[in-house]
Formats: structure tokens, C-alpha cells, sequence
């Protein structure tokens, strides 16, 4: 989105948007909790409105390294 905030003084990177539905079938196939599952995906997504793109093999390699560092921080 990219928009300015003046009342806040905050930048709108944009939103991110989790499919509840998904991220439970996904864990289940996966073998992780929902939690880890919708985890994933948030910092997937945060990583993606910071510019990170995963359209060819050595984006998505660089973008799930960043994703699993992110995660295993916490």
C-alpha cells in the first residue's frame, strides 16, 4: 500500500491476509501446530510488504531462509 499515516506518523506497509481453514489443514500435512503454521505465514507475508518476492527458485530460497531465521528468533 505504501500510504502515509499523518494522525499516527506511521507508515501502511500494506496488510497481510491468513487463511485460518488453510493454515489448519496445512499444519496437520505438515506436522505442526497451528500456531507454527500461522506463523509462518504472517512472516511470510511480513517479509513480502518489506519486498521480498518468491517467484523463481533463488528468490524462494533466500525469502525461506530470512522466513526460518524469523522463526526460530522468537
Amino acid at each position: 500500500m505504501g500510504e502515509v499515516d499523518l494522525e499516527r506518523g506511521a507508515y501502511h506497509l500494506g496488510e497481510i491476509v491468513v487463511s485460518f481453514d488453510t493454515a489448519v489443514r496445512e499444519a496437520k500435512t505438515r506436522g505442526l501446530t497451528i500456531e507454527n503454521e500461522l506463523s509462518r505465514y504472517c512472516v511470510h507475508g511480513f517479509l513480502h510488504l518489506l519486498g521480498y518476492d518468491d517467484q523463481t527458485p533463488q528468490q524462494q530460497k533466500e525469502m525461506f531462509q530470512m522466513q526460518e531465521k524469523a522463526l526460530s528468533a522468537r
